[in-house]
């Protein structure tokens, strides 16, 4: 889950049509585009939902079915990241001369620093007993897969050290293919045939691991882990990448604001009977895509303003953060002697208003103090890298 996107406004010209075009440092920061940071911040919203309503259940069915798809903010965030990489690519890679190793520095400490942080904290907080992902409680296989980001192959430790850390796995092990997936799927055709094979491929193979598994585990363990591991979700980093493509057409601001609509009538239809849906994520993340397509060229201010954009520039923060804000939220409504302690949609209501303002405050500390010191580290370490290349270039007659 990252915060503001790493991407620019146009795309790279090619090198041969702009030959007489000064260098560009590969510290320059891209600008951000407005509906991706909106996004996020959706994304968050979804997921601090759903995790609200998992500590405080509403009985209303429309309330429910929505709340309990705020789950699939995740694979907003999925798809949100996959298009904005694609574009900081486009970019950048006539631009720096090292676009690769660069793209994998900026996004370590994008990351690390504050995943890092999550680690110790939620150690020193919730301790090492028993919880979900990890029955036996935690151990020091689980705390050194985290570290290195290896936590979305081992069952135990998918979700276990950090709350919420299957889906940094997800994304860390996805930034491995994406170089790779930026040479191959260079158009939508191609995008949009990977995205229609690899979804069959991937739920097999995530089917098959499960039930080969099963006998020698635990059966609610194994099919959580073989939702959230990579392999599942890589269907949905590709509607990423569909959408960049479609991104770069131009698009009738009338028709994108129809399709937005449609895409969000759709998007509440799935959620509504979302139960009845086999791997109801994807049609979730269909949805998403849409809209995002659509919010390119027709902007809706009840979507994309300064409050949702705030939220994504802080949304990596909040969702590392927001777990242990909805604890102490959770724990301070027995002191709010005024809540009717029978109306349970006003029960969910102030826990909700309560987990977001904590979340945010905490959100924008851990941003300034963590997220910014250890973005500039990675443009130091690039800049380090970049300066014996400039120097030996400026010696050139």
């Amino acid at each position: 889950m990252t915060g503001r996107s790493d991407t620019t406004l146009d795309y790279a010209t090619p090198a041969a049509a702009a030959p007489l075009a000064p260098p560009v440092s590969p510290l320059a920061a891209p600008h951000h585009l407005a509906y991706i940071d909106a996004a996020r911040g959706w994304a968050f919203l979804g997921v601090l939902t759903f995790h609200t309503f998992a500590r405080a259940p509403v009985k209303n069915y429309f309330i429910q079915s929505l709340a309990a798809s705020g789950n699939y903010g995740v694979q907003l965030f999925f798809i949100a990241s996959s298009l904005t990489l694609f574009m900081s690519l486009e970019s950048r890679r006539t631009r720096d001369d090292r676009p690769i190793t660069y793209f994998f520095i900026r996004r370590f400490f994008r990351i690390a620093p504050l995943f890092y942080c999550g680690i110790v904290f939620y150690l020193i907080a919730w301790g090492t007993g028993p919880r979900d992902f990890a029955p036996t409680g935690i151990h020091p296989h689980q705390i050194v897969l985290t570290a290195l980001f290896l936590h979305g192959w081992w069952p135990d430790a998918i979700n276990s050290v950090v709350p919420g850390g299957w889906s940094i796995a997800v994304e860390m092990n996805f930034y491995l293919l994406l170089p790779l997936l930026f040479l191959l799927l260079t158009t939508l055709r191609r995008a949009v045939i990977a995205f229609v094979i690899s979804v069959p491929i991937t739920i097999g193979i995530s089917i098959a691991v499960a039930k080969l598994a099963r006998a020698s585990g635990d059966p609610t363990l194994l099919s959580g882990f073989t939702y959230y591991w990579l392999p599942r979700q890589f269907a949905v980093f590709l509607l990423g990448i569909i959408v960049f493509h479609l991104s770069r057409k131009p698009c009738n601001p009338a028709l994108a604001k129809l399709t937005a609509i449609l895409g969000l009538l759709g998007l509440i239809a799935v959620s509504l009977i979302g139960d009845r849906i086999p791997d109801t994520y994807l049609a979730h993340s269909i949805c998403f895509a849409i809209i995002l397509v659509a919010l390119r060229s027709a902007p809706f201010r009840l979507l994309v303003n300064p409050a949702t954009r705030l939220l994504g520039t802080i949304s990596f923060s909040a969702y590392i953060c927001h777990f242990v804000a909805l604890d102490v939220a959770t724990a301070t409504l027995p002191k709010l002697s005024f809540l009717p302690t029978d109306q349970s949609l006003i029960i969910f209501a102030v826990l909700w208003v309560l987990g977001l303002v904590l979340t945010c405050a905490c959100s924008l500390i851990t941003y300034r103090l963590i997220e910014i010191p250890g973005q500039n580290l990675g443009r130091a370490i690039i800049a380090r890298l970049a300066k014996p290349r400039r120097q030996g270039a400026a010696c050139l007659p």
